[in-house]
């Protein structure tokens, strides 16, 4: 992870990029660590994938630089209107959807 968000913050400045390399992010273990003490279930499900976001980032910031951000709207809106089973990798999800419930008595 760390080399993918260095290469973002090194060509595009992104903020989000620099607050994930300096602060990092949740563990699972820690997710279903912290469920755990406090008597909630918790359900883990991976979304997008590696590389298909850092694709999309690198596209918005050309696209960007080139004035062609309608161009760029127009690649993610149609990415965004595929099922999402096609676009999440589970051996290397961009993210993980985090739910947790109060457990049933």
């Amino acid at each position: 992870m760390p080399a993918r968000l260095r290469l973002a913050v090194e060509l595009t400045g992104a903020g989000w990029a620099r607050e994930h390399l300096e602060c990092g992010l949740p563990d699972l273990d820690a997710v279903r660590a912290y469920a755990r003490r406090r008597g909630l279930a918790v359900d883990l499900r991976p979304h997008g994938a590696v590389g298909t976001a850092f694709t999309v980032t690198m596209m918005h910031h050309f696209a960007n630089l080139a004035g062609r951000s309608a161009d760029a709207a127009r690649v993610g809106a149609y990415l965004n209107s595929l099922d999402e089973e096609h676009l999440t990798s589970p051996a290397l999800p961009a993210a993980w959807l985090v739910r947790l419930d109060k457990e049933p008595s």
